[in-house]
């Protein structure tokens, strides 16, 4: 894979979505249709499509050379579009970035083999963490981080879930002001699990989307 280029979020109502994500973005789409809306973001993008499915992060979207028709038995259930390329205008600087996707896994080697084996993205963490049963990966691409974290003697089939996303932004305390000004349920800000990090949780109005804001001094 060359580039992480999106992931969809599945929504129920398109209009009411855009304007959430307008709002928790801070920025207008950038392409609409009838049945789906773009966001250009630093590294890659941020699809909503309509669907009848429950709402929640749906699928990932990657570039390469050639466009590869990937079955869901392949990606341990999680829907992986490959295309060949992604047009969106550049951001400005204070564009939000897409910092990382969480995937839940029930077999962390399945997933390890499958993003770094045969997609060829960079494990750049591979922790296992005995007394919370976690084996927790980290793969980087494009400037995103595939965050999987798996459940250690899972006696459920190997599979993937796609969970939630987190998004970078450059001046977290005036995010959070403006988000909770706009009527969103934002938590304090608090340090995060990096140094010299901090991170508040955007506890509804995401559409199904767990939602975390990190502000990250050493990435601006």
């Amino acid at each position: 894979m060359k580039r992480f280029a999106y992931p969809t979020i599945h929504v129920h109502d398109l209009n009411a979505a855009v304007k959430t994500y307008s709002e928790l973005l801070g920025i207008k789409p950038f392409q609409r249709d009838a049945e789906s809306c773009f966001f250009a973001l630093q590294h890659c993008g941020l699809k909503l499509a309509v669907s009848g499915d429950v709402e929640g992060v749906a699928g990932l979207t990657f570039t390469d050379s050639v466009p590869q028709p990937l079955s869901l038995s392949e990606t341990l259930g999680v829907p992986i579009d490959v295309i060949v390329d992604a047009d969106w205008s550049p951001p400005t600087t204070d564009t939000p970035a897409v910092d990382h996707v969480v995937i839940q896994s029930t077999d962390a080697e399945a997933t390890r083999e499958l993003y770094q084996d045969q997609f060829g993205l960079r494990l750049a963490l591979d922790k296992v963490f005995e007394s919370r049963k976690m084996r927790i990966l980290f793969f980087r691409i494009s400037g995103v981080t595939l965050e999987v974290s798996g459940s250690l003697g899972s006696e459920e089939p190997s599979g993937d879930r796609l969970w939630g996303l987190a998004y970078r932004v450059r001046d977290i305390d005036a995010s959070r002001s403006r988000l909770t000004a706009s009527g969103f349920d934002v938590s304090e800000v608090r340090d995060g699990m990096k140094p010299g990090t901090r991170v508040a949780t955007v506890r509804r109005e995401t559409h199904g989307v767990p939602t975390l804001l990190i502000g990250d001094p050493s990435r601006d």
